[in-house]
């Protein structure tokens, strides 16, 4: 089996190379935590990648613009429908980095493997172990349809994707027209923003409106996940224990303390 080194820029995939160092493919991904991947350069040809709502590569474009490869997926992942032979690893939610390992015959999420044969992940997550789920390798609460899993330990329902972006679309002209008009001391940048949202269509302002509420909430559903992982794993600090008053404390000082417990469990 061959061996492919990988090269990260964060979360992202920028390169594959070999065992004696020479690149293989190049990727082109947008400045977001995970992807999207958006294009492919391999064996001096180069490839765009076009995907579905929720991520999933449905064609491949060449440089001349003309489709060399389609591909079709069911709920959980399984290819349906594929035409075209160019090597395309980037393939089920591939535009947000799930990595179809041929050699393994899984998908590489970052931190686990999926299973495309089973619709499971075939290790345990993490943070569903820390939470005492009963079934720790479900995968995204069994909707595909919904909701994906980029970092191979949360899932991410695809509506929140979608509405954090609306939102973000919403706000942008406005914030950019008022940020220039402040800047140049031509006006109140709150007055702006306020002329600006007052001057929308009614259903404009119900769409963005309720995108915004939307992503919010969902933001706070993330930042509640992550404080019950907190406080289940519990890796940063320590308290006093009854009686006693050893400060606040980072976690490996705690475990040389008999009587120390910590502050969120």
């Amino acid at each position: 089996m061959a061996v492919t080194n990988f090269f990260w820029d964060g979360d992202n995939l920028l390169q594959e190379y070999d065992v004696a160092g020479s690149t293989v493919v190049h990727y082109t991904t947008e400045p977001n935590r995970y992807g999207s991947i958006t294009g492919q350069r391999r064996d001096s040809t180069t490839h765009c990648y076009h995907h579905d709502a929720l991520g999933s590569a449905t064609e491949l474009t060449n440089s001349s613009q003309l489709v060399t490869d389609s591909r079709r997926y069911s709920a959980f992942g399984q290819l349906t429908v594929s035409s075209g032979s160019t090597v395309c690893p980037f393939q089920f939610v591939g535009g947000l980095g799930y990595y179809n390992d041929s050699g393994l015959s899984s998908v590489y999420v970052r931190r686990r493997h999926y299973s495309l044969a089973i619709s499971r992940w075939l290790s345990t997550d993490p943070v569903g172990l820390r939470r005492e789920r009963t079934d720790l390798y479900r995968y995204v609460s069994m909707n595909p349809i919904n909701s994906v899993d980029p970092s191979g330990l949360i899932l991410i329902p695809a509506v929140c994707i979608t509405c954090c972006l609306g939102s973000g679309l919403c706000t942008y002209f406005c914030l950019d027209t008022c940020w220039d008009i402040a800047s140049k001391g031509q006006g109140d940048f709150a007055t702006c923003m306020w002329d600006c949202w007052d001057a929308m269509p009614i259903y404009a302002k119900i769409v963005c409106g309720a995108a915004g509420i939307v992503c919010f909430a969902c933001l706070i559903r993330a930042l509640a996940k992550s404080l019950a992982a907190l406080k289940d794993t519990c890796p940063c600090y320590c308290g006093p224990a009854p009686g006693e008053f050893w400060g606040v404390l980072p976690r490996f000082a705690c475990l040389q303390m008999p009587g120390c417990f910590c502050l969120f469990g």
